[in-house]
């Protein structure tokens, strides 16, 4: 009789614990979190991967993502250093569209692009590997037009090229600050990288679109700063993507001073906190890369 009177309550107990986690899940998270994820590369190596999921993230739900790719240096926490789950919970209070951001980690190395010499094919990672297990892991939208690749310096340049030279895997494209190298300084820093002259300009988004006749599928958000070392190079690179007719917003050198630097990148994650700016380099409520980004990927969809 104890034994049937203590299975009779713990089944009870399951059950009630049981409908609390499908309660929850259908009411969605009560604010941003994050997520450390894995998965193995093809080459055998494990890429760790950071996942920011937004407030009311249910799986009843499927959500358009954001691929972050950080700079050189960077690493997967970037956009957490910068307060991502804050300002993701910002845009949901105001009724925005709640998105997934998945944040790998292995530029440094790669510079996110498949190596000539290294055998690492960090590109086809992105949009093979890294999709498919970001996809099997969360409710995502699996759609071109819901998944948008981002970066910020380095990463900001490798969104482009790999948005040039695989058209139909991302639906628009960010590109902070765009580090933009020559032939030169490409093969000094990254010899195994970029290889040789061909190699280079398999590579080089001046290369795709003048050589390879490559076009930049769906919209495209750039920017960087006037006083930013590598600006020249970046905004000639503006130039001729408007020339090839591709759509979206240039926001190259408005804030003349700005350099690479994170005060610039803060400020302008965060201008609707322009009394907090850092510098009067930088030009209040100018514009704001969340907005951009969130309204440029389509919105939820209900199940």
């Amino acid at each position: 009789m104890y034994f049937i009177e203590w299975s009779k309550h713990n089944f009870i107990l399951l059950l009630v614990g049981i409908l609390f986690t499908l309660s929850s899940e259908a009411n969605g998270l009560s604010h941003c979190e994050t997520v450390e994820e894995t998965v193995i590369a093809p080459w055998g190596e494990v890429i760790h991967y950071f996942v920011f999921l937004p407030k009311g993230y249910s799986r009843e739900r499927h959500y358009s993502t954001q691929y972050f790719l950080h700079g050189l240096g960077g690493n997967r926490y970037w956009l957490n250093d910068f307060g991502m789950c804050g300002l993701l919970d910002q845009l949901v209070d105001e009724g925005r569209n709640p998105y997934v951001i998945v944040a790998p980690e292995g530029g440094n190395t790669t510079y996110w692009a498949n190596g000539a010499q290294n055998g690492k094919n960090m590109g086809d990672f992105l949009s093979k590997t890294l999709i498919a297990d970001a996809q099997s892991k969360y409710s995502l939208i699996d759609l071109v037009e819901a998944r948008q690749i981002a970066g910020i310096s380095m990463g900001g340049t490798s969104a482009i090229r790999e948005q040039l030279r695989q058209p139909g895997i991302w639906g628009s494209t960010v590109a902070h600050s765009p580090i933009v190298r020559t032939f030169e300084e490409a093969t000094k820093d990254f010899p195994d990288v970029f290889g040789t002259l061909r190699d280079f300009q398999g590579l080089d988004p001046f290369s795709l679109i003048k050589i390879h006749h490559k076009k930049l599928y769906g919209k495209l958000f750039m920017d960087a700063g006037g006083g930013d070392f590598g600006f020249w190079n970046a905004n000639n690179l503006a130039n001729l993507l408007k020339e090839e007719g591709v759509q979206g917003e240039f926001r190259m050198g408005e804030d003349v001073n700005a350099k690479h630097d994170p005060g610039y990148w803060n400020f302008h994650y965060h201008t609707r906190q322009a009394k907090d700016a850092p510098s009067t380099d930088y030009i209040p409520n100018s514009y704001n890369y969340m907005l951009w980004d969130c309204e440029h990927i389509i919105k939820p969809i209900k199940l």
